[in-house]
Parts: structure tokens; sequence; C-alpha cells
């Protein structure tokens, strides 16, 4: 929600350091209030949130909460605050997140426009590997 969100896209070659895959954090959606992924086996996810700042230059000019699941895990985030700067990714995960068909994943915006790179769930007990 919404149906069709404002879309960016960067190349990957123009995000700098941070943590995450480039080429997952270079892409986005801005003003998105909730993403709901169905079909889901069962189970318990590790649960990792991508995020990028893709044009603020100054803290606090988008600014949001985020729930997962109907829990928040995330408050007040504030990309460009945690990343030091623009086209920095940011990753944040859960772990031992419960799901049974479906991973919903809500953002309240504080200020500015919400934003989301991309969603990644790995089975709990998988080996992960460190995006950096």
């Amino acid at each position: 929600v919404p149906k069709k969100p404002d879309l960016f896209y960067r190349h990957s070659l123009f995000t700098q350091g941070g943590r995450g895959w480039p080429w997952v954090c270079a892409s986005g959606a801005e003003g998105i209030t909730s993403i709901r992924l169905s079909g889901i086996k069962p189970g318990s996810f590790n649960v990792r949130l991508y995020f990028i700042e893709p044009q603020h230059t100054t803290k606090a000019a988008r600014r949001f909460d985020v729930k997962l699941q109907g829990k928040t895990v995330l408050k007040d985030l504030d990309i460009f605050a945690e990343t030091g700067g623009k086209m920095k990714c940011a990753v944040r995960e859960f772990s031992n997140v419960t799901l049974s068909n479906t991973c919903e994943v809500k953002l309240i915006a504080r200020s500015g426009r919400t934003l989301l790179s991309g969603i990644e769930l790995v089975s709990t007990g998988l080996a992960l590997d460190e995006p950096e």
C-alpha cells in the first residue's frame, strides 16, 4: 500500500560503503505504508530490511517507524543519520521471526516519506552471509 508507490533506481555503482548488498539498496520505493508477502511456508525466519537515503543530505529529513508482524521493531529511523550520508546502505536484521503464510511490514512516517529498498527472508538455521 499504496498499489503504485514512487519507485527510484540508482545504479549500484553509486552506493558508497554502508552495510548490505549494493544492488538491493540502489533501488527502492517511497511512500509505502505497508507491504504483505504471501505464500510463505510457515516457520522461523531471519528477516533483513534494506534501506538507503537516495536524496536527502541532512539528518531528520526522513524519519519513520517500522513494524514487523504487528510489532514495532524500529522507532524513529533516520537512514541518513544511521549511515552517515546519502547513498549508503543500512540493513536491519531481526532473528527468529515466526511467519505463517504471510510477512507484513508497516512503515509509519514521522517526517518526510517512508522508504524501503528490500526485504530478505532466510529460514532460521540456514547459514547467513554477511553483506558488507
